[in-house]
């Protein structure tokens, strides 16, 4: 296809771009060969544009021909008959019409081909603005349909997931007591309308969302129920840790935890109640040496109190290594260093020596070498932006595993 190009501008003037005065559209019998391209200026800005044709033959007057895009096709009956012809251009929108000078065009004389009919003149120019307006309706709809399963899709990552609910901090109060549809949700994993932060009011005391799927997928044997972790605002009971000053046996033998958690979840269950009180696995500190955990196993919980990782980010581990040497940045220790001792164990790290003491968060274990009678490794401090980049492909692998979207 052969374009020609016009200028629309000021005062309806209608001229070629290449400075040429007549529009030369090669020889009588051309057909889908030529279309016109215009660059409207001024007043023809955001104008509905249409192309009234003048022909030789002044008893065929083609259809006007409407611009898309700003381009139109020259009708074949134009280049049909030979002689010089003029084009006027129309430009309509809310009332206002402006009109433009005359252009000439020619079409060659030859002597004739075997075609003994001329072309059909075309559609009106009412037709193809219909035709037009279908086309786009039809666009329109095609493109709300791929929008709307594209948010569909989108909102089921975003808001049908716990990651997203785990990340909006809202504060509402839920009531005294979940509702059937709340409890459905947490039990499907969609969490609809709950949010960290919710809580439910029940005697005296604000039962309050603390994050969820917080244990799925955890424990030696996996928990794969979805659930809402519930944090009371206020205590539930209170209990000494032991009847002596003492930490022997550590938080799975203390008094606070054999006889006060019962009080606790008596109190969980008559709000929640007895089918919705979970239990799980969780990794607990059964022994203690020199005032610090010593050993820890697996153990069934419902209710539990807060270990120390929940309320300051940091584990209960306690391992304590001493007697450290610093060469560069190797530490050099005269006894055993593990891999396994510092798995998941690094979110604060405390280093003293020298009468300094240095307070380190989000460490992580570069190697281990066994030189001789000694372990030397190296620990390094993780940038905050690799936390950021961690924590989304954290999230991304969730998403992934909870929903299959399609986008």
């Amino acid at each position: 296809m052969t374009e020609l190009n016009l200028i629309l501008s000021k005062n309806g003037q209608a001229q070629l771009a290449d400075g040429s005065s007549t529009l030369n559209m090669g020889y009588e019998g051309n057909k889908s060969v030529y279309a016109l391209r215009i660059s409207p200026r001024d007043e023809w800005a955001n104008l509905t544009i249409s192309a009234y044709w003048h022909t030789p033959n002044k008893e065929i007057t083609p259809p006007a021909t409407l611009f898309a895009n700003n381009v139109a096709n020259v009708p074949a009956i134009v280049t049909a008959i030979s002689g010089e012809g003029k084009v006027t251009f129309q430009g309509i929108r809310d009332g206002v019409i402006v009109t433009s000078a005359d252009v000439p065009y020619t079409v060659g004389e030859n002597s004739g081909t075997e075609m003994a009919d001329l072309p059909d003149a075309g559609s009106t120019t009412w037709e193809q603005l219909i035709a037009a307006t279908q086309a786009s309706a039809d666009a329109a709809r095609k493109a709300q349909v791929a929008t709307e399963k594209a948010a569909t899709s989108l909102s089921a990552v975003l808001t049908a997931a716990a990651a997203a609910h785990n990340g909006i901090f809202r504060g509402k109060n839920l009531g005294s007591a979940p509702t059937e549809a709340q409890l459905a949700a947490i039990k499907v994993g969609t969490f609809d309308d709950l949010y960290v932060g919710d809580y439910w009011s029940n005697g005296g005391v604000s039962y309050r969302i603390g994050g969820f799927d917080y244990y799925l997928q955890c424990g030696d044997t996996s928990f794969g129920s979805h659930h809402a972790v519930i944090v009371p605002d206020t205590q539930l009971y209170t209990h000494k840790m032991n009847a002596t000053n003492t930490t022997e046996g550590g938080y799975v033998n203390s008094l606070m935890r054999l006889e006060g958690l019962a009080q606790a979840k008596e109190k969980a269950v008559a709000v929640f109640g007895a089918d919705h009180v979970l239990t799980h696995r969780v990794y607990l500190v059964n022994a203690v040496t020199n005032g610090k955990p010593s050993g820890g196993a697996w153990f069934d919980s419902d209710v539990e109190l807060m270990n120390e990782n929940m309320v300051y980010g940091t584990l209960a581990d306690g391992t304590s290594l001493g007697s450290l040497k610093l060469n560069g940045n190797n530490f050099i220790s005269t006894t055993e260093v593990t891999k396994e001792m510092f798995e998941d164990n690094l979110t604060e790290v405390t280093i003293e020596g020298g009468g300094t003491i240095e307070k380190h968060e989000n460490m992580e274990l570069v190697q281990i070498s066994k030189m001789g009678e000694e372990w030397w490794f190296i620990l390094r401090d993780i940038p905050a932006e690799e936390l950021e980049q961690m924590a989304l492909k954290a999230q991304l692998d969730y998403l992934s595993m909870m929903v299959d979207p399609e986008l």
